[in-house]
């Protein structure tokens, strides 16, 4: 699995802040307590990193990422009831854009929810080299 080391650590501090925090917390909370237990497991996270958009168009365009760990994996929190579709396409889309190609969705909802995403394209690294 492309990563696992690091998203194994991020899925045991998810689980660790969820067990701590619960469901309806607000967003900070989750943030700052996920900074912490992170990098407890020896991760390097960046919060609110910014990361650079390469588009068809040629317009560059950055957005911000909850966390960039390991300078590998993007890491988006959501406190929703539940993932949505909207949520891990807005996630795929980062993947595709960028040459980071594993993401994860973390959701604080009523039950604790993860979704691991891998955009792989050999030559998404060449064309963006360009």
């Amino acid at each position: 699995m492309l990563h696992g080391d690091t998203t194994d650590k991020v899925i045991h501090a998810f689980f660790r802040v969820y067990r701590s925090l619960g469901p309806g917390c607000a967003g900070t909370a989750y943030e700052s307590a996920m900074t912490a237990e992170m990098e407890k497991s020896g991760l390097k996270v960046e919060p609110k990193k910014g990361i650079r958009l390469h588009r068809a168009s040629g317009t560059p365009a950055e957005v911000s990422a909850d966390f960039f760990v390991d300078d590998k994996v993007i890491v988006e929190l959501r406190a929703a009831q539940a993932v949505s579709e909207d949520h891990e396409t807005r996630l795929i889309d980062r993947l595709r854009n960028t040459d980071v190609e594993v993401g994860m969705l973390l959701n604080f909802g009523q039950r604790p929810e993860f979704r691991r995403k891998l955009f792989q394209n050999p030559l998404k690294h060449k064309q963006n080299a360009a």
